[in-house]
């Protein structure tokens, strides 16, 4: 989790410059030729969004082998193949976020001198919004490098963390084996921190995809600002503005397109990789298990553990972990645009969100026991029915036919049961939001039409802020239901995680073998 945080901390660092970098009021398309082409180290802040795509190209990937490496130290703690590695990448990070800050205290120093400089005319000085994305992102980095700071002790930690289960598992199989009998399972704490180390070897599709991902969602943001831009452009300048908003358009949506072509793909086949490692060690530690298991044992249990359960830890730990960080990255990087469009509308949109989010972990809490519960009725349900089918002959010996529809259909309405309160409270909560929503939407129109008519803002600024409050609110709607599926993963991987950890009672490898096998046929 360390990781993941340290790398949605470089995500958000980047996704605030560009996006203040792109919000600035000055934002036509002159104005960003020129400070491309005729850079000015005191009043661009080119070399800043470099700055912060390089920390992110360079510090993520390298903080997340480190933890992978970390994960897999736990059985030879001493390899200094692997030490040496991990050195080299913190060393990799450490020299990046050092040399950041130095360039940002350098920056910042001979910008605020050249701001204040007499001499200087106000066209060379930093733009207002370039001066708060270079704060902004120094205040980014500063937290890097106080979260970096940590690293150290948190990754000893995760190192002793990882060496002590290992031992602690190694000694509860030991003290099973020396009773005998007992039932051998070891009992880990399920939780998404072992969830996602099931994604480290996809970590070559995942990082691209994650690369593309930001591009895509980058591409979606700006969208509608180049909107109200277009409608601005046909209210006070002419054609010829209109179709260089247009042409702007249309690139911003063919780079949107084919990254998220790119993205969905990625995703796609790591889902497909990770879910048919996961069926194979599921059905390897099936098969390694004591005769008697299965007899205690339902054979359309662990049929249906690797079917469904397997097809839903694969949806929610690729799929739908792509749709939540575009979601959220959306919500961030259109919230930094209309700070910069009105900050007083942001304020009143900004207004609601305390209140979904309280909703939301009051109905995460009860959707994830309504899940594990109706999944596993539907297991029960396809368990009766392969049972009695794969022994109909059995069946129909015993005229025991209608005993086993009744005890399908009463697991069938067990299961509808659990369903329909599952739907009560998906409708409650879907109901609950769309009101508070919609309500914020209509208040924030009402707000921003009188602000146009004062003339405080143009109608194309309240256009492109419309648009950016139903990007939200739609991705709200989105991170909603997924939030519902990633607890349905949870109640899944219980039960796959229970198989995986079981140890079996009699071990049916090894064993003593003979050296030499000598016999003799006598035929009469």
């Amino acid at each position: 989790m360390y990781a993941i945080g340290f790398s949605t901390l470089l995500a958000l660092d980047f996704l605030a410059v560009v996006a203040t970098w792109v919000a600035a009021d000055k934002a036509q398309s002159e104005f960003f030729i020129d400070h491309i082409t005729d850079f000015n180290f005191t009043s661009g802040i080119l070399d800043v969004v470099a700055l912060t795509a390089l920390r992110l190209l360079v510090c993520a990937p390298c903080i997340l082998s480190i933890e992978t490496l970390i994960h897999q130290s736990g059985n030879d703690p001493f390899n200094r193949q692997r030490h040496k590695k991990i050195a080299t990448r913190r060393f990799a990070i450490g020299v990046v976020l050092l040399g950041s800050t130095m360039f940002y205290i350098v920056k910042l120093v001979l910008v605020l001198l050249h701001q204040f400089q007499d001499n200087v005319k106000a066209a060379d000085k930093m733009d207002i919004f370039y001066l708060v994305a270079m704060s902004v992102s120094a205040g980014f980095c500063l937290a890097e490098d106080v979260t970096f700071a940590f690293n150290w002790v948190v990754m000893r930690h995760l190192r002793n963390h990882v060496i002590l289960s290992i031992n602690t598992d190694e000694e509860g199989a030991e003290e099973e084996e020396g009773e005998g009998g007992s039932d051998k399972k070891k009992k880990k704490k399920v939780d998404w921190k072992r969830m996602g180390t099931l994604m480290n070897a996809e970590k070559g599709l995942l990082l691209p995809g994650s690369f593309f991902l930001l591009i895509s969602t980058a591409a979606t943001t700006l969208a509608p600002r180049y909107f109200g831009e277009v409608i601005d452009a046909a209210t006070k300048y002419g054609q010829a503005a209109v179709n260089q908003k247009i042409s702007i358009l249309a690139i911003i949506f063919m780079v949107g397109a084919v990254a998220s072509m790119c993205r969905s793909y990625l995703f796609t086949l790591a889902g497909q990789r990770l879910v048919a490692r996961i069926r194979i060690k599921l059905y390897k530690a099936i098969i390694d298990q004591e005769i008697a298991y299965f007899d205690l044992t339902r054979t359309g249990d662990l049929t249906n553990r690797l079917s469904s359960d397997t097809q839903v830890l694969q949806n929610a730990l690729t799929v739908n972990v792509s749709m939540l960080l575009r979601n959220c990255m959306s919500v961030f990087a259109s919230m930094g645009f209309m700070m910069a469009l009105s900050w007083k509308l942001t304020l009143v949109l900004l207004s609601i969100v305390p209140i979904i989010a309280i909703g939301a972990v009051q109905y995460g809490s009860v959707l994830k026991e309504l899940r594990k519960s109706f999944q596993d009725e539907l297991g029960n349900a396809s368990t009766v029915a392969e049972e009695a089918i794969s022994s109909i002959r059995t069946v129909r010996s015993f005229s025991n036919e209608d005993k086993s529809k009744a005890d399908y259909a009463e697991h069938i309405d067990k299961s509808y049961e659990i369903g329909r309160k599952l739907a009560r409270a998906i409708a409650i909560f879907a109901g609950v939001v769309s009101v508070i929503a919609q309500g914020a939407i209509a208040l924030v129109l009402w707000y921003g039409a009188k602000l146009v008519v004062d003339g405080k803002i143009s109608a194309g600024i309240l256009f492109s802020f419309m648009l950016y409050t139903i990007t939200i609110a739609a991705a709200f709607a989105t991170i909603t239901s997924l939030y519902g599926d990633f607890m349905q993963a949870v109640g899944a991987s219980v039960r796959i995680f229970e198989l995986m950890d079981r140890m079996p009672e009699l071990n049916c490898r090894g064993g003593i073998s003979l050296d030499r096998l000598q016999g003799s046929e006598l035929l009469r």
